[in-house]
């Protein structure tokens, strides 16, 4: 048997056998911590059940539109969208880890329902002409692009899923979008907040074994998986070595 169809198999045995194998028994977390892109994994919730939500903490594309509206310029853009760069390089890798153990159910923030269908082939088009016109990075400036859809978007283009799931709809993205009326930045209100990542968990009630949540990293899902999955659902959050030096 190779190493990793012996991985593989433990993961399942694992799995038949909950609940007696603890959140930090977990193969998941033992493969995450022997990752080399990963810098910590904290077991955030530990669960009764089956159900584990890996929290991939996500330095995430955002429109130049940001940058404008708090005086920022086009070289303090680019330098944010290197970090991006750099941090979906690292979770590219990360993640094909996780999809070769049999990890594949992915949740992406800002994906909604309405979107999700034809998501693979938008990132398709998007990675053949990123491959075919590398060094256009006037194309980041806008959206749709290779950065906007995130590195569950990537792993859609070359096939290693066949799908990635909506975190979001329009109700949950309007009630934390950035701008007021006068496209001003706005302080989002922390009950608003509070109400998105409720809505955020709610999608993920009822997947069976790990599912992962590509998301930003200034969200805490704690009480909300406490809370929306009544003691049933594991909490993982998961830093890695590049996003912990760029939100730093």
């Amino acid at each position: 048997m190779t190493n990793a169809s012996a991985s593989i198999v433990s993961i399942a045995a694992a799995f038949f056998l909950w609940p007696s194998v603890t959140l930090a028994e977990h193969p998941v977390l033992g493969l995450l911590k022997k990752s080399p892109e990963v810098h910590s994994v904290t077991v955030a919730v530990e669960p009764t059940g089956n159900q584990v939500i890996a929290h991939l903490q996500d330095w995430h594309w955002v429109p130049y539109a940001y940058f404008q509206a708090e005086g920022g310029t086009p070289t303090e853009y680019f330098a944010f969208l290197r970090g991006v760069e750099a941090v979906q390089a690292e979770q590219y890798s990360l993640l094909k880890r996780l999809v070769a153990g049999e990890h594949k159910t992915i949740f992406r923030e800002s994906l909604t329902p309405d979107v999700e269908p034809d998501f693979k082939k938008m990132c398709s088009r998007l990675w053949k002409r990123r491959l075919r016109l590398p060094d256009d990075d006037e194309q980041l400036f806008v959206s749709p692009n290779v950065l906007s859809i995130g590195t569950p978007g990537r792993l859609l283009a070359e096939g290693l899923v066949d799908r990635v799931r909506a975190a979001d709809n329009d109700e949950s993205l309007e009630l934390t979008r950035p701008f007021d009326v006068d496209g001003n930045l706005r302080d989002v209100p922390a009950e608003s907040l509070e109400k998105r990542e409720d809505h955020v968990i709610r999608q993920m009630l009822g997947v069976d074994g790990v599912s992962i949540l590509v998301f930003g990293g200034a969200h805490d899902f704690a009480d909300n998986v406490r809370r929306i999955g009544q003691g049933k659902i594991g909490l993982l959050v998961v830093t890695t070595k590049r996003y912990r030096k760029v939100a730093d």
